[in-house]
């Protein structure tokens, strides 16, 4: 059975820890920073065809799963 996806092209994670979370996604899994805003919060990074963004969050809201 074949799928009907060929690939992801974007996802999209909030994080609390912004600066570790980029560190973390580029050291660990290999991603590589494409673009980071800073003042808005966030962050573009890719591996292969896939871009993950990362979108900073307030520290006191409890994540979403």
């Amino acid at each position: 059975m074949s799928s009907i996806f060929k690939r992801i092209d974007t996802v999209f994670l909030q994080v609390s820890d912004f600066e570790q979370a980029i560190k973390w996604y580029g050291d660990v899994i290999g991603f590589k920073l494409r673009w980071k805003d800073d003042k808005g919060g966030y962050a573009a990074l890719d591996i292969g065809e896939t871009l993950l963004t990362l979108v900073r969050t307030n520290n006191n809201e409890k994540p979403v799963r």
